[in-house]
């Protein structure tokens, strides 16, 4: 059986969760269509939900909804979500193996067909597990997370703003890239994960780009500088189903810096196990990234 190392599925999620909206459009998206139109693509458009992205997925024919989540290396489906779609399908347990932050029975099943938009992709494996943090949108149940073992077959653009998930069917090109005033970003890819190679207030960080985050998060030994308390109804959720209400540990950043890129006044969350850069970074601009080539791109808004 295939060993499922290193799983990461988190959201960080701030506050009681309201009902998923719709933001309006424009800012300059027309202009990066109309760049993005030389070349093959398939756009998604998905619902705001909490500032990340829900989007309609087709499995073995049934839509389901799931989250756009490039911090997750495997797309993974709500146990009651499978349960109600497929009651009869089989499962299979997962052995995590050494090193994977799940603590809790997981199920691997076999679907004949996922579809996304214009991508199709036949004959997969999907990880199946409680996640009853993830909610309705629309009152529809979120029925899970899609994974970078799906997305990340194709280069992708994610505007966390317009709700939008683009696939480009071939590695962009040096005049696209141009078109759309991109700027190269330095990443690594481990576990099947594409990581942020930042500087904050000048200390190097290696994050998970986890556009499935609400907040960027932060390991407490990483950061050697002032920390402030923050008191409130601060949710925190993690691949085990867990939830906690608590205060937590916050480090505003004056500066980061991420290659040529740089961002000020940014608060994050410190003291989880798991680095990321979450949606309040992400949204900021568009981001597109190509895991085979290994390569990521920050598209300004303007």
């Amino acid at each position: 059986m295939r060993r499922w190392t290193s799983i990461l599925l988190l959201l960080a999620i701030f506050g009681l969760l309201p009902m998923c909206s719709t933001r309006p459009g424009g800012d300059g998206n027309d202009a990066v269509r109309e760049a993005l139109g030389s070349v093959g693509i398939t756009t998604v458009t998905g619902e705001d939900y909490h500032g990340l992205i829900v989007v309609p997925v087709k499995i073995d024919g049934k839509e389901c909804h799931m989250v756009v989540d490039t911090g997750a290396n495997a797309t993974v489906l709500r146990r009651d979500s499978f349960r109600r779609n497929w009651s009869k399908r089989k499962t299979v347990p997962v052995n995590p193996g050494e090193g994977s932050n799940i603590r809790r029975d997981v199920d691997m099943a076999f679907v004949r067909s996922l579809a996304v938009g214009g991508l199709s992709v036949y004959g997969m494996n999907l990880l199946v597990m409680d996640m009853p943090q993830l909610g309705n949108c629309r009152g529809k149940p979120v029925d899970g997370l899609l994974g970078m073992n799906v997305m990340g077959m194709f280069p992708l653009l994610v505007d966390l703003q317009e709700n939008t998930l683009t696939f480009l069917l071939g590695v962009p090109a040096d005049d696209l890239l141009e078109r759309l005033h991109a700027t190269p970003l330095p990443v690594s890819v481990r576990n099947g994960h594409m990581q942020a190679l930042m500087s904050l207030d000048g200390t190097a960080v290696r994050l998970v780009i986890d556009t499935g985050a609400t907040q960027t998060c932060l390991p407490s030994r990483d950061w050697k500088g002032e920390v402030k308390e923050r008191k409130g109804d601060v949710v925190w959720l993690d691949v085990n189903g867990k939830t906690r209400f608590a205060s937590t540990s916050i480090v505003e950043v004056a500066s980061v810096r991420w290659g040529g890129l740089e961002l000020s006044g940014i608060q994050i969350m410190l003291g989880s196990d798991l680095g990321v850069v979450g949606a309040d970074i992400l949204s900021r601009g568009r981001i597109l990234l190509d895991l085979r080539s290994r390569q990521a791109w920050w598209i300004p808004r303007n």
